[in-house]
């Protein structure tokens, strides 16, 4: 079993070899030995039944350079009804698989990056509706993204702050804001899943596809940087007025100076001078 009888021309090119050296031999002669018993067990499934048998292989070329190959054969009976012969068909998939193996790392490498940010993250598709939320996302909203991908994102976004969301992800016609640039920051209120509302920073850029639009969100949460602000500006504040004052009280005890000057007839003693600068 396995014995090459007849081989295309296609199938001499593909692997590589003489049609002389190719016939006549077994195929698991240009099969890597890591997959002869896969395709032991290929032909023992083909023979067995009338059904189209598939699987991939390592295929040896002319220069025994593996390829990536995808075998797809069939029983052909005989005369006698016997199958004692397959049609296998050979189709090289190196290169697809290859994109395939690029992908599959580029999507777990974007999923890794996603997981692990610090920002929340939402994918919207083109109706508004969650297709992807990430941790950090989970963490601001109080709630698992289970509970949420399927149903509108605009249910976390505060009222006032909706034009401003609905400009990019619905471009509604009637909306009166104007469109900001996809990818620009602009603030907005939040609102956790338990009603509690909080300020965040959130950028929207959109991603066209076979499947439609889809939109991913960037919120990070600025209420710690705000409270910041706001103690600072507080300080700034109370130094300004120290200072106002600083200044006022100092005016007045020159001006009582001469006062006590004209009205005693002799300078103020150091301890009243003291106690009357600094009320």
């Amino acid at each position: 079993m396995g014995t090459v009888v007849e081989a295309t021309v296609l199938a001499v090119a593909l692997l590589g070899v003489d049609y002389g050296r190719l016939t006549r031999r077994r195929l698991h002669e240009r099969v890597v030995p890591a997959d002869w018993v896969t395709l032991s067990r290929h032909l023992a499934d083909v023979f067995a039944g009338a059904a189209r048998r598939t699987c991939d292989l390592g295929i040896l070329t002319g220069r025994d350079t593996a390829r990536l190959v995808r075998v797809s054969s069939v029983a052909v009976p005989d005369a006698g009804g016997q199958s004692t012969r397959c049609r296998t068909a050979l189709m090289d998939i190196t290169e697809r698989k290859q994109a395939e193996e690029g992908l599959k790392d580029s999507r777990a490498q974007f999923e890794s990056i996603v997981i692990s940010a610090l920002d929340a993250i939402v994918t919207v598709s083109g109706d508004g509706r969650v297709v992807l939320m990430n941790p950090a996302a989970e963490r601001m909203f109080g709630c698992t993204a289970a509970t949420v991908i399927g149903h509108a994102f605009d249910r976390f976004i505060q009222e006032s702050s909706r034009k401003w969301y609905r400009a990019v992800i619905l471009a509604d016609a009637d909306n009166d804001v104007a469109s900001p640039a996809p990818g620009r920051l602009g603030a907005m209120v939040a609102r956790r899943a338990d009603g509690t509302e909080i300020p965040v920073e959130a950028s929207i850029s959109e991603v066209l596809g076979s499947w439609g639009r889809l939109f991913t969100v960037i919120l990070r949460d600025v209420s710690a940087r705000q409270r910041a602000e706001q103690a600072l500006a507080e300080r700034l504040r109370l130094e300004q007025l120290v200072t106002h004052l600083a200044m006022t009280f100092g005016h007045l005890s020159t001006v009582d100076a001469s006062i006590w000057r004209s009205s005693a007839g002799s300078e103020p003693s150091s301890t009243s001078w003291r106690s009357i600068a600094a009320v």
